[in-house]
């Protein structure tokens, strides 16, 4: 029988796998707009980050104080038992506690199963692995993705609910590569929170590179979030989405977003070697470029370029955990992730809230857009003329 450090790093493979297959990506806004409309499937996602608010910094000093694999059950069983209530969902109200549980099983995971990758890379004195590694477990998330389209948006032609059932069926595979998981960090986690907090913060205010590296973080969450939630009323409203099996051609659309995205999240800590700052700020200008061509042209060479949207986060997500997980003590790691990721989302949430109000008199998909292209622009300026402050 395999330690379970080694252990841990091969059932990380298909818990990637299986938190990455939303099948129910392709069609959710159309499954939100079906049922409250454009303007209320825009709150109902500002809600979602909201949540995500509430829950990622505890749910990272859960992981940090009483160990990754119990975090990690927390979000197995969420992510389960929410896509359950997506499927019988029939109300407002029902849709909410879904995306709350929805909410809960993304933050428990989030930044925890990085740090279990790290921890159990250390235990094996595998260290050198990692920024391979993380790259190859970005791979896996895309190519689940790929599969996850395709099912999903097939499946969906028979009801959109359908997707969310077979995503809480493949979630039962992540619930059991779980089980095996073991924690194998031996140094012990008894700090306070407010203690956590505060060395947090002391190693981003002595460390330039990562106040950076976390800027970037959180621009990038933002940033890549903006065409992932409006591109299905985009291409309704084109003139790219055929009217006959829109789920169909969403999941085919999806599929393609995921398996361009593939490659570059395999190259992606080859590529960032050596010049990661100018590597960075160009990942955050495609997804402006994107954002822009999606506000100025409702022509389906856009619905093309929108295949792309994507790959930013494919060339971000390895270099960023490579780079940050270091400059991190175990006993506030998970901590750390968590913040990073509740600030992301919590601009989000206020960016969501500015995209209904924009939209919300006439559902106007180009005010929205209006808006979006502003903030994302804002934000890449923002990461662009820090970047000389950062020393690594």
């Amino acid at each position: 029988m395999s330690d379970p450090a080694t252990r841990n790093l091969r059932l990380l493979f298909p818990h990637a796998a299986s938190i990455e297959f939303l099948a129910w990506m392709p069609i959710f806004f159309l499954f939100f707009e079906e049922r409250i409309g454009f303007s209320g499937a825009l709150l109902l996602e500002a809600i979602y980050y909201l949540v995500v608010v509430c829950l990622e910094v505890p749910s990272g000093y859960a992981s940090d104080r009483l160990g990754r694999r119990g975090a990690l059950l927390v979000s197995s069983f969420a992510m389960i038992a929410s896509h359950v209530l997506f499927f019988f969902a029939r109300d407002f109200a029902m849709l909410v506690v879904a995306q709350a549980l929805l909410a809960t099983g993304l933050a428990f995971c989030s930044g925890t199963d990085a740090s279990l990758h790290y921890e159990s890379l250390a235990a094996t004195d595998r260290l050198d692995e990692q920024r391979a590694r993380e790259s190859k477990l970005s791979a896996t998330r895309f190519l689940s993705a790929t599969v996850a389209a395709l099912s999903g948006g097939a499946v969906a032609t028979f009801g959109f609910r359908f997707a969310y059932l077979l995503t809480a069926v493949v979630s039962v595979i992540g619930f059991a590569a779980v089980l095996g998981m073991r924690d194998v960090r031996t140094d012990g986690a008894g700090r306070r929170f407010v203690d956590v907090l505060r060395e947090c913060v002391r190693r981003t205010r002595r460390s330039s590179a990562l106040a950076w590296l976390a800027l970037v973080s959180v621009a990038a969450t933002i940033c890549n979030h903006v065409p992932y939630e409006l591109y299905q009323p985009f291409l309704e409203q084109g003139e790219a989405l055929p009217s006959n099996h829109a789920s169909l051609w969403l999941g085919l659309h999806v599929a393609l977003v995921a398996l361009v995205a593939l490659p570059f999240a395999r190259m992606s800590a080859a590529l960032a070697r050596g010049r990661l700052r100018l590597y960075l700020i160009v990942s955050l200008v495609i997804s402006l470029v994107i954002v822009a061509s999606m506000w100025l042209s409702r022509a389906p060479w856009v619905a093309l370029l929108l295949v792309a949207r994507s790959v930013p986060r494919a060339l971000q997500d390895a270099p960023l955990r490579a780079e940050i997980a270091p400059r991190i003590g175990p006993q506030e790691r998970a901590t750390y992730f968590s913040l990073l990721s509740l600030a992301g989302r919590a601009g989000y949430a206020l960016v969501l809230v500015a995209f209904a109000l924009a939209g919300q008199d006439s559902d106007s998909l180009e005010a929205t857009l209006l808006v979006a292209t502003a903030v994302v622009a804002v934000i890449v300026a923002l990461v662009a003329l820090s970047a000389t402050m950062a020393r690594f």
